[in-house]
């Protein structure tokens, strides 16, 4: 890991949260994680290592926020979503791609660079004030040559707590694919 994202990513993330993210050996990552708390500003970092306590503070944040409520089944929770919080805006939403690259009439494009300059201009400072939940996750089997490891940057707790719900869990795949 470069020194002065190390320093960064300690400063930002205290002890225990660094101590965390430090057990994975995986320098695109930190500097993937790096460029997102500088553009995000969150006033905290949360780094979620799969533990029972981890998970548990998660889905605690999530009632607690507001995000879920609680069932009458011990551990179970509910959401509700907006009529006004729509998954996706067909008309404004648009896939990035490379100059010359056609995804066909049906789908709607735009240029890459142009896109990411927008969305980085809407993004930034975007979590000032909260928590930025750094989560883990693995789309195949762990411990498995089809395990691809992903990570989620989030300041919702109820999104991690169902992305924990969703897939199998990642801290540990990105330890064991650590660089």
């Amino acid at each position: 890991m470069n020194d002065n994202v190390a320093k960064f990513l300690e400063e930002r993330l205290g002890g225990e949260q660094y101590a965390k993210l430090s057990r994975i050996s995986n320098g695109k990552l930190y500097d993937f994680i790096a460029h997102f708390i500088k553009l995000l500003d969150p006033a905290s970092v949360f780094v979620c290592d799969d533990s029972t306590g981890d998970l548990s503070y998660i889905s605690e944040k999530a009632i607690h926020d507001g995000e879920e409520q609680r069932l009458a089944m011990n551990g179970h929770t509910i959401h509700f979503d907006s009529p006004l919080d729509q998954g996706r805006d067909k008309e404004h939403t648009n896939i990035l791609v490379d100059p010359g690259e056609e995804m066909g009439p049906q789908i709607s494009t735009r240029d890459r660079t142009e896109g990411l300059k927008d969305i980085s201009e809407v993004m930034d400072g975007i979590m000032r004030g909260r928590q930025m939940l750094i989560v883990f996750a693995t789309l195949g089997p762990n411990g498995s040559e089809f395990a691809i490891p992903a990570v989620q940057l989030t300041d919702s707790p109820y999104v991690a707590h169902s992305e924990k719900l969703l897939y199998r869990p990642g801290y540990e795949e990105f330890i064991r694919q650590s660089e």
